[in-house]
């Protein structure tokens, strides 16, 4: 659930369980489940949470597109900046480049093989 002055909540459905756990706040720097997502990546982002900056025009899979850097405004994500690859057509997010907040550098490369469009609303399936 997203809140405007607190932390949100998350919750975890556990199927082996029958449960619902609640994740701690402080865990969101940490790893879902030993992928390569942070509890972080989950949460409901507002336009507010982030500064932008227009970094250049590229191009990406024939694709003419803006790169925008993010940097959140949160001091506990984990990352220092995300680049992001936007569509010029469709303004759709096609490539997302993540660094690490201590390091600095690339650890996370996220591409929108595939996706599908239902009415105007455009949605990744791979």
């Amino acid at each position: 659930m997203a809140h405007d002055e607190i932390d949100d909540e998350q919750r975890l459905f556990l199927p082996a369980l029958s449960k619902i756990r609640k994740i701690s706040s402080a865990d969101k720097s940490k790893k879902f489940l030993g992928s390569d997502f942070f509890y972080y990546d989950m949460e409901d982002k507002n336009f507010g949470d982030f500064t932008y900056k227009y970094i250049k025009e590229d191009t990406f899979k024939k694709m003419n597109c803006w790169v925008v850097e993010f940097k959140p405004n949160d001091p506990d994500a984990p990352y220092s900046k995300t680049l992001v690859w936007i569509n010029q057509e469709d303004n759709f997010r096609y490539k997302t480049e993540c660094y690490d907040i201590k390091t600095k550098k690339l650890i996370k490369t996220i591409v929108n093989v595939e996706i599908k469009t239902d009415g105007e609303i455009i949605y990744p399936i791979k």
